[in-house]
């Protein structure tokens, strides 16, 4: 089975270069093929084209490891693994041969005790040309089968690129391991995209525009519909994607030893206007605040490469930018909560248990979150986090709402930012009350209001005291508020509550 090809970066995203290939050549990349002079050199110690050997020993059912190079012309190839001790990096030549066109190497994976494993390609002859390479393995594999579902609200430029890409990528390359494997739904919550459906390959969904929330589920009720996918890959509209990843993720997932069936596969995000600099892996959620792994690191360097694989900590989450669900866990779970935008990633990941894994190669590129903080949005952020971590944070307590609910106060108060406390004052005021809006219609009419919230001029001191009030009022109440929120989010999971929500007949 062909797990994932080796290929260079796409040649009008040449600032990606280096996360798909190192090396010092003149020449420039041609139809996908790169040509080299003698003693040049090429490695693949990179984001999306390296090997993580003890990672895919750790996951999968995998045993057999075959790496091939493809080219035209002499070169030679030697293959390296490595391993990470504090700083130092301790490299090992796995294989060394010379070849003309064509390289193969067919490994045990219980040979291979390496954090990273990549070939180095030096060119023998003028006009020698590589043309790329591919990970395989002879090994059985599950057969796997995605539904990926975008959502979208009226960013018709971003859906179109995703959409090609897609469609060059998986639909037009007859070599594609995810032909015949993958489906995409498109929600459409904005009611404006037409004429992109493509037959067997992608639909579009017009929907009620109920946030992400609302969006998300209603890609999950349809890709439910087919029993046939036994995975959900979750997508914003806004990033952009190498098709490496989704083969990465469709065949980690088609050798998925049977104690991690559950987990989720979390992308990396990678910030779209520094396209080398990783925003997060993965986070956690506290009750409190949120953590950030991985944050800041340089995805060109080799060394940000090696991430020691852990069991995910409590409170540990993956962000639905890019996140593979298994259906089996949908119908185990149910769906997510009717939070409109904001924390329903969140709280569904805390609601698996934080059962999650990262990858390299595996993510998207995506704008990094306090670049595109809508000032509304702070009051979903306030709202919904709290209720997730009545339901979903163990031993979560009237001092850590507290602190919670201070903290922002004081931060907004000293930012003397009026809006902000405005959006605080009704999310407590909501919160108080102990339950979220239980129809379409409803959620509609808080958006409504939300969005009527206006910075005039009113006294901070003003704002700040009706905060604080409620905030000692909530907690004051806690255990009525925590008991009447846990009752009243009973019925969101379920299919019959989500049909009703969205209006579907």
């Amino acid at each position: 089975m062909l797990l994932y090809k080796i290929r260079f970066w796409p040649e009008d995203e040449s600032k990606d270069a280096e996360l798909y290939v190192k090396g010092k050549f003149r020449s420039t990349l041609k139809n996908g093929k790169l040509t080299l002079s003698p003693g040049e050199k090429i490695c693949f110690d990179t984001y999306f084209n390296s090997f993580s050997p003890n990672s895919w020993r750790k996951y999968t059912r995998l045993s057999f490891l075959n790496l091939e190079i493809n080219g035209k012309g002499r070169f030679r190839v030697r293959i390296l693994g490595g391993n990470r001790k504090g700083s130092d990096i301790h490299w090992k030549v796995v294989a060394e041969e010379e070849v003309k066109d064509r390289f193969l190497a067919e490994m045990r994976l219980e040979d291979l005790d390496y954090e990273l494993l990549y070939p180095e390609l030096e060119s023998l002859e003028e006009g020698c040309t590589i043309h790329g390479g591919a990970y395989s393995s002879r090994d059985g594999n599950t057969d796997i089968r995605l539904s990926v579902v975008f959502c979208t609200f009226r960013r018709e430029d971003f859906i179109d690129k995703n959409i090609r890409n897609l469609r060059k990528g998986i639909l037009e390359d007859d070599g594609s391991p995810l032909r015949d494997h993958l489906r995409i739904s498109v929600v459409d919550n904005g009611n404006t995209l037409e004429n992109r459906n493509i037959k067997n390959f992608l639909e579009v969904f017009p929907n009620k525009n109920l946030g992400g929330s609302g969006g998300f589920a209603r890609g999950i009720l349809e890709s439910l519909k087919d029993s046939r996918f036994t995975h959900i890959l979750l997508l914003d509209d806004d990033i952009r994607f190498s098709i490496t990843s989704l083969e990465i993720l469709h065949s980690f997932l088609s050798f998925l030893r049977g104690e991690f069936e559950k987990h989720f596969v979390g992308g990396n995000l990678i910030d779209l206007a520094i396209p080398h600099l990783q925003y997060e892996r993965n986070a956690v959620w506290n009750g409190i605040s949120t953590r950030l792994n991985g944050s800041g690191l340089d995805l060109r360097k080799t060394e940000c490469l090696f991430w020691r694989d852990s069991e995910a900590a409590e409170g540990s989450y993956a962000g639905w930018w890019f996140c593979c669900i298994p259906t089996k866990v949908v119908r185990e779970l149910g769906l997510p909560l009717p939070f409109f935008l904001k924390g329903d990633d969140v709280e569904y990941s805390l609601r698996n248990g934080s059962k999650l894994i990262s990858l390299n190669g595996v993510g998207a590129w995506h704008e990094a979150f306090p670049k595109r903080v809508r000032k509304w949005n702070y009051y979903y952020q306030i709202r919904n986090y709290f209720v997730l971590s009545v339901l979903r944070v163990r031993g979560y307590g009237r001092s850590d709402f507290l602190l919670f609910s201070l903290l922002r106060l004081f931060k907004n108060l000293l930012w003397r930012n009026e809006l902000a406390l405005k959006y605080t004052r009704k999310a407590l005021e909501d919160i108080h009350s102990g339950s979220l809006p239980t129809s379409g219609e409803e959620a509609e009419s808080l958006q409504k209001s939300v969005l009527e919230l206006k910075a005039d001029g009113t006294d901070l001191g003003r704002l700040a005291w009706d905060c604080t009030f409620l905030t000692l009022r909530i907690w004051k109440e806690f255990p009525r508020i925590c008991t009447e929120i846990r009752r009243n989010s009973l019925e969101f999971p379920s299919v019959e509550f989500w049909r009703k929500y969205l209006s579907l007949s």
